[in-house]
């Protein structure tokens, strides 16, 4: 088997992301990115705008709850907060709570359940979506990824161009542009 310039065994060039599975093997999750060679950045989100992430999900996932990483900056005095799953066309299916005044504390796993569960009905990339109000946004864990070389390929990460959300995702995912930072993303 031929894998472009790779002419070993495959198992063997994937081993290292068998360290990323969960021991429980009956657990459900879904990852837009692999947990090595990440970093921390201060420019993942902009106050008050939702940065969003695509995810690979298939129809029939039951997805009950929504994880980021936050890195070394944790948020200072939040007003609003919240994670939301989009499909692939932009349709909301489902968010979390607004955690207003709730502080993201440094270096922490962020994971927040959905308001009410969702079973997907397609399979394709969809949306994660993250926005945070706060006089200092946190940082997140995630990976600089370059702009789509080719014209059918998607952004892996956009931010919303129109800041003034609040604590309630809108009901289509809003207009949004390219965004170099692309933050890690779990669905469970």
């Amino acid at each position: 088997m031929n894998l472009g310039g790779f002419t070993g065994i495959p198992r063997d060039l994937l081993q290292m992301f068998g360290a990323m599975v969960p021991t429980d093997s009956g657990q459900f999750y879904r990852t837009n990115l692999p947990r090595f060679a990440v970093e921390d950045s201060a420019t993942a989100l902009v106050t008050a705008r939702a940065t969003s992430a695509r995810i690979f999900l298939g129809a029939g996932d039951l997805v009950t709850n929504l994880s980021v990483v936050v890195g070394a900056t944790g948020a200072v005095t939040p007003t609003a907060s919240w994670l939301a799953l989009f499909d692939p066309v932009g349709n909301l299916l489902g968010q979390t709570v607004d955690e207003t005044t709730t502080v993201w504390a440094a270096s922490t796993v962020k994971t927040r359940p959905l308001t009410t569960a969702v079973r997907t009905t397609r399979t394709g990339l969809h949306y994660v979506a993250v926005m945070v109000a706060a006089g200092t946004v946190p940082s997140l864990i995630g990976h600089t990824c370059s702009r789509p070389v080719l014209a059918s390929e998607p952004n892996l990460a956009e931010l919303t161009t129109a800041a003034g959300l609040t604590g309630v995702a809108p009901a289509t995912r809003p207009a949004s542009a390219f965004q170099a930072y692309t933050p890690l993303v779990v669905v469970s």
